[in-house]
C-alpha cells in the first residue's frame, strides 16, 4: 500500500519569491546609486559586499574584491596612491575605525578626491558589520579650486587698478596744484577785466578738476587699503 501525503506549499513559495524580489531590488539599488558601497560582515564568514561604482571610483578590478572578507586590504592598497601625508594618515584612520565616522577625505592619484563614511550596521541590537559609503568629490574640488583662482585673479586685478589710480591721481594732482597756484598769483596782479576773467576761469576749472582728482585718489586709496578712516 502507498501513503500519499500532500502539503500546500503556496505560502512558502510566495515567501521565497518575495525574498528573491527583494534581493533583486537590493542589487539593483546598489548598482544604481552614485555612492561606492562596501559592506564587511562582522563574522568574517561572508565576502565583502560591494557595487561596481566603488570598483570604478578606486580604479580597481572587480576580481581582486572577490573572495575578500575584510576591507583592510582594499584601503591599504590606497596608501601608495595618496598625494599627501594627510591622506596617508586618513588611511591609517580607516584601518583603525570601529565606530561611526563621517567625511574622511582622501586625495589619491593626480586629482581624485574621495569622502568616506563608516556606518555600523545593527539588526535589532546585534552588530552585523560595517558599511562604508564612498563619494567621489573630485569635480566639486576642481570647481572650488577654479573659483578660488578666479577670486584671487579678480582681487589682484582690483589691487592693480586701485594702485594705478592712486599713482596716476597723485602724479596729475601735483602739476595741477601748480596751475592753481599760478592762477591765484596772476589774479593778484594788475590785470585788465578781460584777462582777469580768463585767469579766474582757469583757476575755477583747475579747482574743480582738483576736487575730482582728490575724490578719485581717496577712493583708490580705500580700495588699495592705503587710507585710514
Amino acid at each position: 500500500e502507498l501513503l500519499w501525503i500532500s502539503r500546500d506549499e503556496s505560502e512558502r513559495l510566495s515567501t521565497l519569491m518575495s525574498l528573491q524580489t527583494q534581493n533583486s531590488l537590493l542589487s539593483a539599488l546598489l548598482e544604481n546609486i552614485r555612492l561606492g558601497v562596501l559592506f564587511e560582515d562582522s563574522s568574517g564568514a561572508e565576502d565583502v559586499l560591494y557595487n561596481n561604482t566603488i570598483v570604478q571610483m578606486l580604479g580597481l578590478e572587480s576580481g581582486p574584491l572577490k573572495g575578500v572578507r575584510v576591507v583592510a586590504p582594499v584601503f591599504e592598497s590606497l596608501r601608495t596612491r595618496c598625494n599627501n601625508d594627510a591622506s596617508r594618515e586618513a588611511v591609517d584612520l580607516l584601518l583603525e575605525l570601529d565606530e561611526v565616522h563621517d567625511n574622511i577625505e582622501l586625495s589619491i592619484d593626480e586629482d581624485r578626491y574621495l569622502l568616506i563614511d563608516r556606518i555600523p550596521v545593527y539588526v535589532g541590537s546585534t552588530y552585523r558589520g560595517a558599511l562604508w559609503a564612498i563619494r567621489d568629490v573630485s569635480q566639486v574640488k576642481r570647481q572650488e579650486s577654479e573659483m578660488q583662482e578666479a577670486r584671487l585673479r579678480a582681487e589682484a586685478g582690483d589691487r592693480s587698478k586701485s594702485t594705478f589710480l592712486a599713482n596716476m591721481s597723485h602724479e596729475i594732482r601735483t602739476p595741477l596744484n601748480g596751475i592753481c597756484g599760478m592762477a591765484r598769483m596772476l589774479m593778484s596782479a594788475h590785470l585788465d577785466d578781460a584777462t582777469f576773467e580768463q585767469v579766474r576761469g582757469i583757476q575755477t576749472s583747475a579747482d574743480s578738476l582738483l576736487h575730482v582728482l582728490n575724490d578719485i585718489l581717496d577712493f583708490s586709496k580705500v580700495e588699495a587699503g592705503q587710507l585710514d578712516i
